[in-house]
């Protein structure tokens, strides 16, 4: 997802001013705080979609002739220049203007927008400019902003399903196990940090609509028959729905670009939990290890809304009505934990090719950035975009989705979380599926159609990987077809030297191969992904580490 990101050097208000533009940006971007040293050197430009220059002063280093102040804004001007747009607050708007050549503006008299280059330069005179006046200047250079439709805030009750009445029911059994069942609902599942009160059939809607969050998070049984009795409650996703395009997806994995599974062991979706607004569909599972121990594998938490999602290092992972998060266990052997590596590789791959088999229309236009994101391409240059040569010609791509893998281990078994988030039907702030597809006259896109494909998809790699011991090698020309990189030119940060070139992912460890640029090993060589080693070979780890698309490089992700 792109990012706001604000400065304000050392002012102790930097704080509030994060928290105006996380409210008017309405949950659509990551809003963090950036030093000056980052602003200066860091990568930050291919992720971002607009700089925030708060009040500072005169004496703060941003705006000194030499130095970091200087690099940061010869870099942010270039940025704008290529179609990134920068906001600046009170003093900073006056100072910019001096700085960077601003149509010749010096000293705003009024709140404006002043092209510079493919890019927009807010200008704002009130150093803390009130939402409603921060909002139509927003819309003006197309960044999300409302002051208004906010989500709520208070989670929303947990509905449990599942393909079939035995399979819910078997689950609750394991998980209220420890419970003594009373006469009247709910029933109290006080294992976890925060408790459950749950309802084994529907309550009326008077009762959880009055429900105290903060006491316990409701979790109510439907079973299947039940489903149309709660979709009144659910109107952003429904649960037939769902499962009629998990069977659909299921029908068409024969078509999938790796060997059919042989073995049947595992299954994803068929034991659902669905929230309007949780607080992380990847945190609720991982912190309780009870709901964790009980839940079979493959059962899926899935959320309309997050109010406190999770991206990889310190990035927020946000959830604007018509993103599809969500996260699915997998559980493996605890002498193959090494291998959870490849699940990341797994679940783009699920995303791709689920996708792609429920609307054909976009096949090719869904890829694969290593290691945890997922690209669209996209008619032309628009911010956050990264500019590719693919085929003889130049390709625009902006992020959509993105992956975070965690694990706990408890006993002999390794509990793997597969957290996911695809932009479905939200066109902002990047582009979406369902504009894929409309770009290409298709229609039919629905979270419900989404979340299907993939978990079929998902189900399908995850067999085929048991049947293989855990081996990446069965589904390397699939990756190849769908990633970024093959023979993409690199400089590695951490190995200085001449750049590199990468050539593929190493199927027993899961890490980047990259060899020298002149070496005679292309991507296209199965043995570039096959083989344990190679000549001049340099393998690069996928925890710690991002792909710098803009900058062309493999740096620690700090």
């Amino acid at each position: 997802m792109a990012k706001v990101l604000v400065y304000q050097g050392t002012d102790a208000r930097q704080g509030s001013l994060v928290d105006v533009f996380r409210q008017v940006t309405n949950g659509h971007y990551d809003v963090q705080t950036i030093a000056l040293d980052s602003l200066s050197a860091a990568p930050w430009e291919a992720s971002t979609c607009m700089i925030v220059l708060g009040p500072t002063g005169a004496s703060d280093a941003l705006w000194q002739p030499t130095g970091a102040g200087s690099s940061a804004l010869a870099k942010v001007q270039t940025w704008v220049e290529q179609g990134g747009t920068v906001a600046a607050l009170g003093d900073a708007a006056s100072r910019l203007s001096s700085v960077i050549a601003t149509g010749g503006v010096t000293s705003p008299d009024a709140d404006m927008v002043v092209p510079k280059g493919e890019g927009r330069i807010l200008l704002f005179r009130a150093a803390n400019p009130r939402p409603e006046d921060l909002v139509p200047r927003l819309q003006s250079v197309k960044i999300h902003g409302s002051a208004l439709d906010a989500p709520a805030r208070r989670l929303s009750p947990l509905y449990a399903t599942s393909l079939t009445a035995p399979l819910l029911d078997a689950w609750l059994q394991r998980f209220m196990a420890p419970c003594s069942c009373t006469d009247a609902p709910p029933v109290w599942v006080k294992e976890a940090p925060t408790p459950f009160a749950v309802w084994y059939h529907i309550p009326a809607a008077s009762v959880l609509d009055t429900w105290n969050t903060t006491e316990a998070l409701a979790l109510v049984a439907v079973r299947p028959p039940e489903w149309a009795d709660v979709a009144r409650r659910t109107p952003h996703f429904r649960m037939d729905a769902y499962y009629d395009a998990l069977g659909a997806g299921r029908a068409r994995s024969s078509a999938f670009p790796w060997p059919s599974p042989q073995s049947f062991h595992v299954s994803v979706g068929n034991l659902l939990i669905y929230g309007d607004i949780v607080s992380s569909t990847q945190t609720l599972l991982e912190s309780d290890r009870h709901l964790l121990r009980t839940c079979p594998p493959g059962t899926t938490i899935v959320a309309t809304h997050q109010v406190r999602g999770r991206g990889r290092a310190h990035n927020a992972w946000l959830s604007p009505l018509g993103c599809l998060p969500f996260s699915t266990t997998a559980h493996l052997p605890l002498h193959i934990g090494n291998k959870a590596v490849f699940l990341q590789y797994l679940a783009a791959l699920a995303i791709v090719y689920g996708l792609e088999s429920a609307f054909p229309a976009i096949q090719g236009r869904v890829r694969i950035k290593w290691p945890n994101d997922i690209y669209a391409q996209v008619p032309a240059a628009q911010p956050g975009s990264v500019r590719l040569a693919e085929g003889g010609e130049s390709r625009h791509f902006v992020k959509i989705g993105g992956i975070l893998v965690t694990a706990v281990c408890d006993g002999d078994t390794f509990y793997a979380i597969v957290g996911c988030g695809i932009n479905c039907l939200n066109d902002e702030p990047t582009t979406s599926i369902q504009q894929l597809a409309r770009e290409a006259g298709s229609t039919g896109v629905s979270l419900e159609a989404c979340a299907g494909a993939i978990h079929a998809a998902l189900e399908s790699l995850l067999r085929v990987w048991a049947d293989h011991a855990y081996s990446f090698a069965p589904f390397v020309p699939a990756y190849r077809r769908a990633w970024l990189h093959s023979d993409q030119v690199v400089t590695l940060v951490d190995a200085p030297g001449a750049p590199r070139r990468i050539v593929g992912i190493t199927s027993e460890h899961g890490l980047l191969r990259t060899v020298p640029v002149n070496a005679s090993v292309r991507a296209a060589d199965t043995h570039a992904w096959l083989a344990p080693t190679i000549p001049g070979a340099v393998d690069v780890q996928p925890d710690g580490n991002s792909f710098d698309l803009l900058a062309g490089c493999v740096r620690p992700k700090n």
